[in-house]
């Protein structure tokens, strides 16, 4: 390589050089602009949450407030209602709806109890409880529904755990039932094999059940298709049939039809013939 080739090598990778410290500072750049935006997101999601905080703890009677689910909301600015949860020790489920009305958050003051009723079975899920929901407008009377409801979700708890255990315990048999059947399978398998490998004649006599089989297998494929081809010729030559016989009436009725067409002639002629004659 010579002098004039090793500058237009050098001046060629200076020139990449640069063009990655390029890509490098713009990429520094888009990520920078990028956690900007995520932080002003994050900033605004969050002034919007302390602000249904606010119009919860405002509005909710403040003894509920240790026992509301927070957990429940989430960073949506277009969601506008939340279901939020209240978990009191020793008492039912209890569920307040806050909604957004012209960008106030607003609770309709009405306490729906999730009092358990039975024990359900879901395909997807397995099995569940079911819940009814009372509403009650009145704390004292929706707090007494809940905490005599406790006792009942307490003995279907635990009636869907012994369910959902024997479920699982089912499902685990099923599967040991399964993995058991492909075992003796495969050792019942593996003995063939070890019988026919020590015995020559067994070993072609079963080679020959198998080319039976095979065979038989094909002949019955070569039969349907026959049969099938059959069935199509037969109906091939019905409708040929059906045409044949079609075309032959048609010429039959023509064929009167000509005669009935030359006898008016003739007797056309006759007439013309004895009325010369007079």
């Amino acid at each position: 390589m010579n002098e004039n080739q090793t500058a237009q090598t050098d001046s060629i990778v200076a020139i990449i050089q640069l063009g990655r410290q390029q890509r490098a500072v713009a990429h520094a750049a888009e990520e920078s602009r990028l956690k900007l935006e995520a932080s002003q997101r994050n900033q605004q999601h969050q002034a919007l949450l302390d602000v249904l905080r606010s119009a919860v703890t405002a509005q909710l009677p403040e003894a509920l407030h240790p026992y509301v689910d927070w957990d429940v909301l989430c960073l949506d600015e277009w969601k506008q209602e939340y279901a939020i949860d209240i978990d009191i020790p020793e008492c039912a489920r209890i569920v307040i709806t806050f909604s957004r009305e012209q960008g106030a958050w607003i609770w309709n003051h009405y306490y729906a109890i999730l009092v358990p009723d039975h024990v359900e079975y879901h395909y997807e899920d397995g099995y569940d409880i079911h819940y009814d929901r009372q509403v009650e407008t009145d704390l004292p009377l929706a707090l007494a529904i809940a905490a005599d409801a406790y006792p009942r979700l307490q003995q279907l708890q635990a009636e869907r755990n012994a369910l959902e255990a024997g479920r699982v315990d089912r499902v685990h048999e099923d599967e040991m039932r399964l993995e058991k059947e492909a075992d003796d399978e495969e050792s019942h398998i593996a003995s063939l094999l070890h019988i026919l490998q020590a015995d020559p004649v067994l070993r072609a006599f079963f080679h020959a059940v198998i080319a039976y089989r095979n065979a038989q297998t094909s002949w019955d494929a070569q039969l349907a298709g026959q049969y099938e081809s059959m069935n199509a010729l037969e109906r091939r030559y019905e409708n040929d049939l059906t045409d044949t016989r079609r075309d032959a009436y048609n010429a039959n009725e023509e064929l009167l039809a000509s005669r009935a067409r030359v006898t008016e002639l003739e007797d056309q002629v006759t007439r013309l013939q004895a009325t010369r004659w007079d």
